[in-house]
């Protein structure tokens, strides 16, 4: 015979429930010589059935006269979910011998030859579901890497140098298929900002479900107009609190005391109040914070910070300084602003760079109190002294507010 067809795979035959023959063109010499494979529609998975009597069997038929196409008949009936394939499958062997001298067979010679272009045909259709390099390629003895459980999840790529195929970790590229708990967040970073700037560019409008995060520092500036707002970045910006205490709040000491009065600016008529301090005797003022402070206040954070200015009665020498002390303790009703102090005052010297008696021109610097903050409580004593012991300035000075500053460390519940 000869061989004029290239056909040895069938179409896909869709199953329904009741059809279990299914046919093949090819002519075949033993039943071996055809294989079924049963396809799942929904995404093509493939399990490959057996010639036999089991569930996952057929049968196959051929005529009597050899070779013969055929049909396959299989033993469990497959629903609409399933594909039948039916496909060549000749042994890659050649058992036609010849003996010296004996006549030529022309019969099993023409099917060694036939089953030579049907073996080729197979090889034929194998390699037309390979990946191949073009004709023209100039490319010759690329491998695959090796296949490993190390290499699970990986992808092939071409190398940096475009020389030869790797193996490639998705995860280093971004997995944008699965969470992966931050582990490519710069990837992913990266990509947004690209497709931002991309989608941006000489213009102040922003991709519809694409922007980027400002920064603490350009929430802070207000000056960015085409990334988003976020709670860190808020929280970054607004992370500090700062009250302000007046000196007519502040509670005299019961021994030398400051002295409290309200003084009117020449010519403006701008009243301030004051805490006059001298500058013989160790002096203090203490405050007691009776608004509490929030719940959200970090204890660790807690910072005071002093204005005071020069007297009007007496000028202060210029390059002078003077020196204050903090202490910070829970809020006791019944204890006298000084007494009942478990530890010693914080000192902060501060020089005078204003000699001038009718300006306010001195702000010392802050001093952190945190350490002697008290367990946990929310109303506090302050108690400010000036040390006449450890400054030179030679004049009472009048001490105008104190700020204290904290940070916040969560959203206070409401009233």
């Amino acid at each position: 015979m000869t061989v004029t067809s290239t056909t040895i795979k069938t179409t896909p035959y869709a199953c329904d429930g009741a059809t279990v023959d299914f046919a093949f063109s090819w002519e075949v010499w033993e039943t071996s010589e055809v294989k079924v494979i049963l396809r799942l529609a929904s995404d093509g998975t493939e399990t490959t059935l057996t010639e036999g009597t089991g569930a996952s069997s057929y049968a196959v038929t051929l005529s009597s006269d050899m070779p013969s196409a055929g049909y396959i008949t299989t033993v469990t009936t497959y629903s609409a979910l399933y594909e039948i394939v039916i496909k060549a499958n000749f042994p890659e062997t050649q058992e036609v011998d010849y003996g010296e001298g004996d006549k030529f067979p022309s019969a099993s010679s023409e099917e060694a030859l036939d089953r030579g272009v049907r073996l080729t045909q197979q090889l034929g259709e194998q390699l037309s579901r390979a990946i191949l390099f073009p004709e023209s390629t100039t490319l010759e003895d690329i491998e695959l890497p090796e296949i490993s459980a190390a290499r699970a999840d990986y992808y092939l790529k071409i190398n940096n140098a475009g020389s030869a195929i790797e193996w490639a970790d998705l995860v280093a590229y971004g997995d944008l298929n699965s969470h992966d708990n931050g582990a490519s967040g710069a990837v992913h970073d990266n990509l947004v900002t690209d497709m931002v700037e991309d989608f941006t560019a000489n213009s102040n409008s922003v991709i519809p479900g694409f922007s980027l995060n400002a920064t603490a520092a350009e929430v802070a500036t207000g000056n960015e107009q085409t990334k988003t707002v976020t709670p860190a970045s808020l929280a970054a910006v607004w992370q500090y609190e700062t009250i302000q205490v007046p000196a007519g709040s502040l509670r005299p000491a019961q021994t030398n005391a400051g002295t409290q009065d309200i003084q009117e600016y020449p010519g403006n008529e701008v009243q301030r109040d004051y805490v006059e301090m001298e500058d013989y005797n160790d002096e203090s003022v203490g405050y007691d914070i009776t608004l509490w402070l929030p719940d959200t206040w970090d204890q660790a954070t807690l910072k005071v910070m002093a204005s005071w200015m020069a007297s009007y009665s007496e000028a202060l020498n210029l390059g002078a300084s003077i020196e204050l002390g903090y202490q910070i303790r829970a809020y006791n009703a019944g204890s006298p602003i000084d007494t009942n102090w478990s530890t010693p005052p914080v000192y902060v010297t501060d020089a005078v760079t204003n000699e001038a008696s009718d300006t306010e021109g001195e702000t010392i610097a802050s001093a952190n109190i945190a350490s002697s903050v008290p367990g946990s409580t929310n109303r506090l004593d302050v108690r400010v002294t000036r040390r006449s012991i450890a400054n030179n300035a030679s004049a009472p000075i009048w001490l105008t507010q104190l700020l204290f500053q904290f940070k916040k460390t969560n959203q206070a519940s409401g009233w």
